[in-house]
């Protein structure tokens, strides 16, 4: 109900009324269903229709301005007041002065004020100002601007859809990073990519979820209504210097881009599957690995919609094989899309026991 008012607040209507189903509809047989919506749900929709409650005078929340100092303190004081207003995701931030804000605005050309974009559920809009703080507090470099600015912009695009973001299965984002900018800024690009502990990669993918809690105002309990949520994700640079090797175009590339560009791509990733190790000296050798392990991966109301994609990760010397044995990325993505699929009475099985699935994924890139 909370998530229901706040979204209807984010999309113009503060006093949105709502009739709540008992229970989880989609744990209930059809019997059961089917007695709530008459015996419960009709009636409640019915009442809300027919007894409107007297209007009531809406007051719009107070936000602060750009340069408006909200707190004054020290470093603990400053982070509990944070915590405190649901700013911060629980771990220590960077208190984002104006000197230090200021700091990351000599990267970029845009305003102070110059709108992003409007982004939901909560309807606010977001700014270079903005987008700034939340670097800040994430322990992002000022340097590191211009990606902050591409991940906002990509995730206002509607396609991106990030109200979609607190839906039940909880998408998180996985960030790639293409171009000159990934060795400019001293991504990590080899062994442990996804690892904390390299700063340009790790304080980018805090920032993305920071940005998503403090300006679409994702809340878990709130907004945020995903059954078990993800951890945030370090930022993945792609090796050009392999896919350069090997005769492969990078991702940026295929994605209508030209290589050398600087590109953020951003997926809203559903699930991950654990890491798999492929042997042998063919490229087939690996490619069936791969291929049986995408077929074990399936999953039944998502494999089969067309805005849903796999992603897949490989390491240096996997690839390496893959393009010494003549395989270009397309024929890579043929072989596994010929070798991944798996017979229609297995696929009945699991349709068997599948029940409901109502949520999308979207890709966005900028």
């Amino acid at each position: 109900m909370k998530q229901a008012l706040a979204v209807g607040k984010g999309f113009g209507f503060p006093q949105i009324r709502v009739a709540e189903y008992p229970g989880h509809i989609s744990t209930h047989p059809e019997s059961t269903r089917r007695k709530n919506y008459e015996a419960v749900l009709l009636p409640r929709i019915l009442s809300l229709f027919t007894h409107p409650e007297p209007e009531e005078k809406v007051t719009k929340d107070s936000e602060p301005g750009p340069r408006e100092i909200v707190f004054r303190g020290d470093l603990e004081e400053v982070n509990r007041y944070f915590y405190k207003n649901n700013w911060s995701d629980g771990l220590p931030i960077i208190p984002p002065t104006i000197e230090k804000v200021e700091e990351f605005l000599k990267f970029t050309d845009c305003t102070d004020d110059e709108l992003l974009g409007t982004y939901l559920p909560s309807g606010f809009g977001a700014t270079a100002w903005t987008v700034a703080v939340n670097g800040v507090m994430a322990g992002c470099r000022p340097e590191y601007m211009p990606v902050l600015l591409a991940i906002s912009e990509a995730v206002a695009d509607p396609t991106y859809r990030i109200q979609d973001a607190g839906s039940t299965p909880g998408w998180e984002a996985t960030i790639i990073l293409n171009g000159p900018i990934s060795k400019q800024l001293n991504f990590n690009d080899r062994e442990g990519v996804r690892r904390p502990g390299f700063q340009a990669n790790t304080s980018i993918g805090r920032f993305y979820r920071l940005f998503c809690r403090n300006v679409p105002r994702l809340l878990p309990g709130v907004v945020d209504k995903a059954t078990f949520g993800q951890m945030f994700r370090a930022v993945i640079p792609e090796n050009e210097n392999v896919t350069a090797e090997i005769g492969w175009e990078p991702l940026s590339a295929r994605r209508g881009f030209k290589a050398g560009d600087n590109v953020v791509t951003i997926f809203s990733v559903r699930y991950e599957s654990p890491p798999t190790t492929t042997a042998g000296n063919t490229a087939e050798r690996h490619l069936d690995r791969i291929a049986q392990w995408i077929s074990w991966q399936t999953e039944l109301g998502i494999s089969n919609k067309p805005e849903f994609a796999m992603t897949l990760l490989l390491s240096p010397v996997v690839a390496r094989i893959l393009g010494q044995g003549g395989y270009s990325v397309s024929k890579v993505q043929e072989y596994l899309f010929e070798h991944s699929k798996i017979p229609a009475d297995e696929w009945d099985k699991r349709m068997t026991s599948y029940l409901w699935s109502g949520t999308s994924q979207m890709k966005a890139s900028r």
